[in-house]
């Protein structure tokens, strides 16, 4: 019963990321699926503009994947959950970087750090979306121009991997992986195996377990990437009122977390007081 309660209270955590993240969106003021003139005024009214777009596409994009994430729960899909579970890291790993860099740093040094980092996702996408029509000199040139007219001057940074984007996550780049190598067409998912390693089997245990542990660890990196999100400054001013509030849902996903993932543990190493829900 209480695998089943921890599978349950992590889904329930996760629901309520989709409203919480939902309200700091638009606490940033950014139509995310506006015109293209409403974005631009974003740009022009706000010296920050920049920083708010990103940050609500970001959201945007983690919620749609966070939704997606619970219909897989709801099927006991693990594969599925397990997909939906990169991007939403992606999106908080990168909010965390630009947001805990641009603040941490000094500004000159954050600002050029946060461009540079930009300036390398953008190269990267654009290579793998446009597969080649976009040669390198030219893409080259098109961010260099555009440093140059912002006054920025800042050009393409450094390679870009996909694992980058959720370095700043606490374990990220190791979750991140695991879930490319078993579950993302990896070359060490294993079809009979355990659950958490790519298997696919009927709905047990350890199913459950793995199940409640994936959604665990997600929950807390979008309870961080809120956190983060919620530094945004908005017309030059940074909302305190929200960061309480952020913080606030952090402590709450943890205690929560801890509490019944160790009913969960003390229940499989008690398994005659019953695990799981019958």
């Amino acid at each position: 019963m209480d695998v089943g309660r921890y599978r349950v209270g992590m889904a329930e955590l996760l629901e309520e990321s989709v409203s919480v993240v939902g309200e700091t969106q638009r606490s940033l003021g950014v139509a995310v699926d506006g015109e293209r003139e409403s974005l631009q005024n974003v740009l022009e009214e706000d010296s920050a503009g920049a920083y708010r777009i990103l940050c609500a596409l970001l959201l945007h994009k983690s919620k749609l994947h966070m939704r997606a994430m619970l219909r897989a729960n709801s099927r006991n899909s693990i594969h599925s959950l397990a997909v939906q579970m990169r991007p939403i890291l992606e999106c908080a790993g990168q909010i965390v970087h630009v947001f805990g860099t641009s603040l941490t740093a000094p500004k000159e040094v954050g600002v050029k750090a946060v461009l540079e980092y930009v300036n390398s996702d953008f190269y990267q996408a654009t290579i793998g979306l446009t597969k080649g029509d976009i040669g390198h000199t030219e893409l080259l040139k098109t961010i260099s121009d555009a440093s140059t007219m912002s006054g920025t001057n800042v050009r393409k940074g450094r390679r870009l991997r996909q694992t980058d984007k959720v370095a700043a996550l606490r374990g990220g780049e190791a979750w991140y992986r695991h879930l490319s190598d078993h579950f993302c067409h990896g070359d060490k998912a294993d079809w009979s195996g355990a659950p958490w390693q790519g298997g696919v089997g009927p709905i047990d245990l350890a199913t459950d377990f793995t199940i409640a542990g994936f959604m665990d660890y997600l929950v807390k990196q979008v309870a961080v990437m809120n956190l983060h999100a919620a530094l945004c400054p908005v017309d030059g001013e940074v909302d305190d009122g929200r960061i309480e509030l952020a913080g606030a849902h952090l402590q709450k996903v943890r205690d929560t977390s801890e509490s019944v993932r160790d009913s969960a543990v003390a229940a499989i190493k008690n398994p005659e007081n019953g695990a799981r829900d019958q």
